[in-house]
């Protein structure tokens, strides 16, 4: 069933208000690792996460694509082969969020598979990141199953 971008989906964890944000920061999906120094990176998953717990209706398409953009790009530049999946996720989810109408179903099955990712390689991050990514897969993985279950209940009712 197509959705609009804004599509009612938000997590329904507490926002911390010590969680530094800045409208310049990426905000998308991402395991951004092997950078030093990790504080800067923190700050970054930080705002991913706070920007996806405030739900996808305060989100614009035009920001996450961006963000989404500049993760994947991070992601290919550390050379890793464990977040080459991650990357080629992203790609992925940029070409359905680029799709008219947007399928909320497959964007949300690409969201729960990032976020499963995501977690898998949070161990492997730097200083005090594998926290922060491990609770940022949980959200992807979170509302990507609303948004696909979402997308399920509409297309049974038409």
């Amino acid at each position: 069933m197509p959705v609009s971008p804004s599509m009612p989906v938000s997590p329904s964890m507490p926002v911390s208000p010590s969680m530094p944000v800045s409208p310049s920061m990426p905000v998308s999906p991402s395991m951004p690792v092997d950078t030093s120094p990790s504080e800067p990176l923190q700050a970054e998953v930080d705002a991913t996460v706070l920007a996806l717990e405030q739900g996808l209706r305060q989100l614009p398409l035009a920001k996450a694509v961006q963000g989404i953009t500049d993760w994947r790009r991070r992601l290919r530049e550390t050379n890793r082969d464990d977040l080459a999946p991650i990357a080629d996720g992203l790609a992925e989810l940029e070409r359905h969020l680029d799709t008219v109408p947007l399928d909320a179903g497959v964007i949300g099955t690409t969201l729960a598979r990032l976020g499963t990712q995501t977690q898998d390689v949070a161990d492997t991050a730097p200083g005090m990141l594998p926290g922060a990514l491990q609770r940022l897969g949980s959200i992807l993985q979170h509302i990507g199953h609303a948004l696909a279950g979402n997308a399920r209940r509409a297309a049974r009712r038409s």
